[in-house]
């Protein structure tokens, strides 16, 4: 994150699938359930430009000299396998943000 005034912020929350599908379209598909938990992780950093953020979840990319880019691919791959979701944006400049939507099991 960004300098000394940098920040990383996680928040969680549930939803139901109605109000997921809303905030993230239609094409959210989750495997049997009603209830979904959201979790976000955003900061304030330089931001990923579009070149890299086209293949932030690509098994062996890395923007970095020492990276053998295999821990977003790998997360990517649990999340799914879980009947979940995981998307990224960012702005360059500003910081990225990620969420992940996961069923959540209640009861």
């Amino acid at each position: 994150a960004g300098g000394d005034n940098g920040y990383v912020k996680i928040t969680t929350k549930t939803m139901p699938l109605s109000m997921a599908q809303k905030e993230y379209g239609d094409g959210l598909q989750l495997s049997g359930t009603e209830t979904l938990a959201e979790i976000l992780i955003e900061d304030n950093g330089s931001g990923i430009d579009e070149e890299h953020l086209e293949k932030l979840f690509s098994p062996f990319y890395s923007s970095k000299d020492n990276g053998i880019g295999l821990g977003l691919s790998i997360a990517w791959k649990i999340i799914k396998a879980h009947g979940g979701d995981v998307n990224a944006e960012s702005h360059l400049g500003k910081g990225t943000k990620f969420s992940i939507v996961l069923p959540a099991k209640t009861g």
